[in-house]
């Protein structure tokens, strides 16, 4: 038997408790010595077997196939590998025979299926243990961005633990550096080209990369030079991984006007700034006339302040009549609006609509939920009596529940006694029934069973799902005129997506294509209009309509509008069923 002795210490925190390369070495090779083992060979490197593309460990890897050595010692099974490819590979060499064993001061693996199969899972184990650290890493990262930190390293800033916050690290301004790049960066924005301001920078006023173990200690090259043009950190904001947008607590460089000046300049030809404004209703409108979906565009347009020329400026720097450029002009007026307008994709038809102006579809949308707005104690009435008619529907169907559970009940009876019959000594050579038949038997009367146990489950939860849905319904129509109001576009979407997926716009009209329950509450308002209860707080008490009887209007609609017939079943609208 002949060894490679294989070292592994990764700089990431699973391995903080893992001896340091030199103890490592030391440990093997005592046991080497300790075992006579013939060890021709060490391979020792720093990387994370997260990720396949260790290069010591490839070199050793191809060694073992070429024949050197047929052995491995290492201290940790987990030092091999930490990803399935290199420990597939691992397995595989065993089963071929070409890796006669791999050693550890406490283990022996050879090519056996026991020793194989704990192998695989001391791997699986290494590799969930990656997993979950990977998991928390990004957790706490996207908890300490939400908090208003960054957890990486920005050019012009450093990491300062903060004794005032439980010694966290938070982002301070770089001593010697940050004022350095301030100027620089606004040097670009006062027109100066990217590469002198970058000259300036770097050889004038003699910028160096904070220096580490490894690197740094050098001038700021042109590529990273970019970035920082186009990271708007610099300007106060955070981004999540999942592209969550968050006011930073660390100091700016430059202002929020700056850095918008300073993408017109550089005419956004590196990482575009992500947007704040995120698009509403995507998905959830239609146009009335061919079908095709309705999306919402965005318009960026200057009026040039020399010659009073209005033109897009989303991607343009300069005016196209007089081309003065959009940073030298005195206090351009700035335009930026959002329309709505039918995508047209169907060839086949010409569709003739028009574009909308979003404030235009909001106004139409808060007229709708105007409609159906109810005050609290409207609610807290017409749910009372909502609650009414429930308990009388409950009670009319009180005989259905006994029959059904009469009928389970007979049912597991009848399983019960076949079971008996089957089991009896007279049927011990199953002359009175075969175990097919008791089988076909038994299997029939438990789907009876079970079809008359979920019809029961279901007359049992109909009452609590109607009440729960009712205020589920009217606690909308209560809040969400206020709530679209006051909302950002994040939370109108939300409201609207509750009124119905059926949104229909045509001739600039919007229309939601969805009868109930909306449509039954705002004839319930039109009926406790009539009745003077006005401006969604009665003028006098409910109790005084209940007791004149003149209510009773209100209830028929709650039923359906069928007070033409007073003795008529109980019909609910199409949400409550």
């Amino acid at each position: 038997m002949k060894y490679f002795i294989y070292c592994r210490k990764s700089t990431e925190s699973e391995d903080r408790q893992i001896l340091s390369l030199p103890a490592q070495k030391r440990e093997i090779q005592t046991y080497a010595k300790k075992h006579n083992l013939d060890v021709i060979g060490l391979f020792s490197e720093s990387a994370s077997a997260y990720k396949i593309g260790r290069n010591k460990f490839n070199e050793m890897i191809q060694r073992i196939q070429d024949g050197e050595a047929n052995g491995i010692l290492v201290w940790s099974l987990n030092r091999i590998a930490r990803n399935p490819l290199d420990g597939g590979m691992i397995i595989h060499l065993l089963d071929s025979g070409v890796l006669k064993e791999i050693r550890t001061p406490s283990n022996i693996i050879k090519n056996d299926g026991n020793a194989k199969f704990m192998l695989q899972i001391e791997f699986a184990v290494s590799k969930k243990s990656s997993d979950d650290n990977s998991e928390s890493v990004k957790r706490g990262n996207r908890e300490k961005i939400l908090r208003g930190w960054d957890h990486k390293k920005h050019a012009g800033y450093m990491f300062f633990e903060d004794p005032k916050h439980n010694w966290e690290k938070i982002i301070i301004p770089d001593p010697d550096r940050f004022e350095l790049l301030q100027k620089a960066i606004r040097l670009v924005i006062n027109g100066e080209r990217v590469s002198i301001a970058l000259n300036k920078l770097n050889n004038e006023w003699g910028y160096l990369t904070p220096r580490t173990r490894k690197q740094g200690g050098k001038p700021m090259s042109l590529s990273n030079f970019y970035k920082i043009l186009h990271d708007d950190f610099y300007c106060g904001w955070l981004e999540t991984k999942k592209h969550e947008r968050v006011r930073g607590k660390h100091i700016a460089m430059i202002s929020e006007q700056e850095f918008d000046q300073l993408q017109k300049i550089l005419a956004n030809k590196g990482k575009s700034r992500p947007k704040n404004l995120n698009l509403p209703y995507r998905g959830m409108i239609y146009c009335g006339e061919c079908g095709c979906a309705v999306c919402l565009d965005e318009k960026y347009q200057t009026i040039c302040s020399e010659c009073k020329t209005k033109f897009s400026s989303k991607n343009q720097k300069e005016c196209i009549n007089c081309h003065t450029p959009i940073a030298k002009m005195n206090n351009p007026t700035q335009l930026h609006y959002i329309y709505a307008r039918c995508t047209k994709k169907r060839k086949n038809i010409k569709c003739q609509q028009k574009s909308i102006k979003i404030e235009e579809l909001e106004k139409q949308l808060f007229e709708f939920l105007s409609e159906i707005e109810i005050a609290p104690k409207t609610e807290t009435w017409i749910l009372k009596q909502l609650k009414k008619i429930s308990e009388e529907e409950i009670n009319s169907k009180k005989q259905i529940r006994n029959n059904l559970q009469s009928i389970v009940n007979n049912t597991q009876a009848k399983i019960d006694s076949l079971f008996i019959e089957y089991t009896s000594p007279a049927n011990s050579k199953h002359e009175l029934i075969s175990p097919e038949e008791y089988k076909i038997n038994r299997d029939k009367l438990k789907k009876e069973q079970k079809e008359n146990e979920e019809k029961l489950a279901d007359i049992n939860q109909q009452a609590d799902m109607f009440m729960k849905e009712a205020e589920n319904k009217f606690n909308f129509a209560r809040i969400a005129k206020s709530e679209f109001q006051f909302g950002n576009f994040k939370k109108k979407t939300e409201i609207i997506r509750q009124l119905g997926s059926n949104l229909i716009l045509k001739d600039k009209k919007i229309t939601i294509n969805q009868e109930y329950p909306w449509l039954f509450i705002k004839r319930t308002n039109q009926k406790l209009s009539d009745l003077k209860l006005k401006g969604f707080e009665p003028k006098k008490s409910i109790d005084l309509y209940e007791q004149t009887g003149a209510i009773d209007e209100v209830i028929s609609t709650l039923q359906g509008g069928k007070e033409s017939n007073p003795h008529q079943r109980f019909w609910r609208p199409r949400f409550y069923r």
